[in-house]
């Protein structure tokens, strides 16, 4: 009887577990190229959890539809970002909320985003590219 119950938690176990790999899909390919080389990467992580605006389409007034998005994405921001937070600051990442699209800025290492990216909250991991303003 013992035989079957670890066989079948071994066999649940198994079928269950995330793949090994499964934290590099979440990764942009020209983050991947750059953590490939060794190169500390400045990112995006996006995260699952996404503020719905669109209740903000009943509002008359601009400035009631302000108020209303800012308090939405604001609230989705601290309620989502948190343990990541949490997480990158016990870890000693340094890293800049953001919350017009719930996501964080960071610059990592591989091992840095293997670690994020193997979080359930973190939908994507995408480059911040520099741009120069002419």
């Amino acid at each position: 009887m013992q035989v079957w119950i670890f066989t079948f938690l071994y066999l649940y176990i198994l079928l269950t577990a995330p793949s090994p790999k499964a934290w590099m899909a979440k990764i942009d390919t020209s983050v991947q190229a750059q953590i490939a080389a060794d190169e500390q990467v400045d990112c995006i992580v996006l995260l699952e959890q996404q503020a719905d605006l669109s209740a903000a389409a009943t509002f008359q007034s601009k400035r009631e539809k302000g108020s209303y998005v800012f308090t939405q994405l604001s609230s989705q921001q601290q309620h989502s970002q948190g343990p990541l937070q949490v997480y990158l600051r016990r870890e000693g990442i340094p890293f800049e909320a953001l919350f017009v699209v719930n996501a964080l800025r960071l610059k990592g290492d591989k091992a840095v985003l293997r670690k994020v990216a193997s979080r359930n909250e973190v939908a994507r991991i995408l480059p911040n590219p520099t741009m120069a303003l002419s």
